[in-house]
Order: C-alpha cells, then structure tokens, then sequence
C-alpha cells in the first residue's frame, strides 16, 4: 500500500497493441515481453461481494495462498486501475524490480516474472488472459473457496470463520446486504413464500447468512415498513416492485 501505480496510464483494451519486446542476450533470438495491457474484469456477483486487494480480508487469508510478492502486484495493478479504469500500460521489468521478482539467475530469465505470477493467478480465477500482452484482472477477490481455506493452516481457518460469522453479524449494512434486503422484500411482496425466497437469494450467489439476514428482514420489518408506505398519499396506488437482481 502506498506504492506508486506501475506502468504509465493508457485507455486501450487489453492486447490491441503490440507486444512490446526486448532481446535477452546479444547473441539469443528469445523474446522476453516488456509490456502489459492491463484491464478491469467486471463480474457483477464478485464486484458487490468481494474484497478489495488491498483489504484486510485479502491480507489476512489470500496471502497464503497467492503469496505476499502476487499480492502485492495486485495492489499496484489496483491502485492504477483506480486512476486509469480504462486500463494502463504495464511496465513488466521495472514492477519486477520494484516487488523483488527479478529473476536470480539469467537461465530463467526466458519468462517475465510477471508474467509468471499473472498466469499463476489465472488459476485461481482472478485474471484472464485475453491476448499474448494483455489480461484482465480482478478488482475484488472472490471469498476463499472451502478447497483453498483446507489447504491453510488451521490457525487460520478459525480465523476465517471468526471473521464470516463476525462479518455476517456486523450492525453496519454493506451494500451487499442492502440489495439482498431489497430483492427479498420484492419476492416476498410477489408471494414468494419464506424458504422460497432463501433459496432464490441463493441461486443469485448472496451469501447465505446475508441470504438469511435479508428473509428474517423481509418477513418482519420490511413488510411493516411496506405497509405504511402504501397508506401514504405519494405511494397510493404502486404495484408491488419488480424482482430480480440489477443488471
């Protein structure tokens, strides 16, 4: 945190440039990529129930499984991503440098460290590769899988659970929770029985105790609150909200 934003801004799409390239040694023809085009992943889903790379969530539990030198690229790409969301220009040897990647021995120096670990984090579904000098990364990280939470320590494992049960439980209302508040009072108003609603809120990959959170709400005060809004003069005469999560 903290680190400038790598590469110099540029509003392209990823891999619509040239690759730019440099030859390793003077008598090689192997080329090492110089540049990236960086670009934003939209997902609806993970962008409203995700976390910031440079979150404590992020810190605390994908560390051990990315490692601290991808996190920390990911941070970098973030906070440029911040100042230039149309994409930018990553400078592969000069962020290498700067996180400490730089590769020990010339022998392996066929691959951009870089590049490595962006390929590395394409198998862990937070980049895609879209072109030879282009991806597009995540701006959120997706909660921990149970797969990549058995393979922590069990330290941390409790701790991970501690922080989804303190996190489900906390009075402050996220954005998430909101909209979950709002999709299920409109299934509930719509005749959408109790169980029924829970497991809607399920297929649209709300979390299940903000799912629950957002039933025990709909069926209790939401309907209240509902109700005398409908008895007021300015909401006489509304139908019932359409639902769906937004586009």
């Amino acid at each position: 945190p903290g680190a400038p934003a790598p590469g110099e801004p540029a509003a392209r799409t990823p891999g619509t440039g040239t690759a730019a390239a440099g030859t390793l040694d003077p008598g090689s023809t192997e080329q090492l990529i110089t540049h990236l085009d960086i670009g934003i992943w939209h997902d609806p889903v993970i962008d409203t129930v995700g976390h910031d790379p440079r979150s404590a969530y992020v810190e605390h539990f994908w560390l051990g499984v990315l490692g601290p030198s991808t996190i920390l690229m990911f941070r970098r790409m973030a906070l440029a991503l911040d100042t230039s969301p149309a994409g930018f220009r990553l400078d592969t040897i000069d962020t290498a440098a700067a996180l400490g990647l730089a590769a020990r021995d010339r022998r392996d120096r066929s691959q951009s460290p870089v590049l490595r670990a962006l390929r590395r984090s394409c198998t862990f579904g937070l980049a895609r590769q879209v072109a030879e000098d282009g991806f597009l990364i995540r701006t959120r990280f997706p909660p921990l899988t149970r797969r990549q939470l058995d393979h922590l320590p069990r330290s941390v494992q409790r701790e991970h659970k501690q922080w989804v049960e303190r996190d489900a439980r906390r009075e402050v209302q996220t954005e998430a929770r909101e909209r979950a508040r709002r999709l299920a009072l409109s299934l509930v108003e719509l005749g959408e029985s109790y169980d029924g609603t829970e497991r809607q809120l399920h297929r649209w990959k709300f979390h299940p105790a903000v799912a629950h959170d957002a039933v025990r709400w709909a069926h209790g005060e939401g309907l209240k609150q509902a109700g005398s809004a409908s008895t007021s003069p300015s909401t006489a005469g509304n139908g019932p909200r359409a639902a769906g999560p937004a586009a």
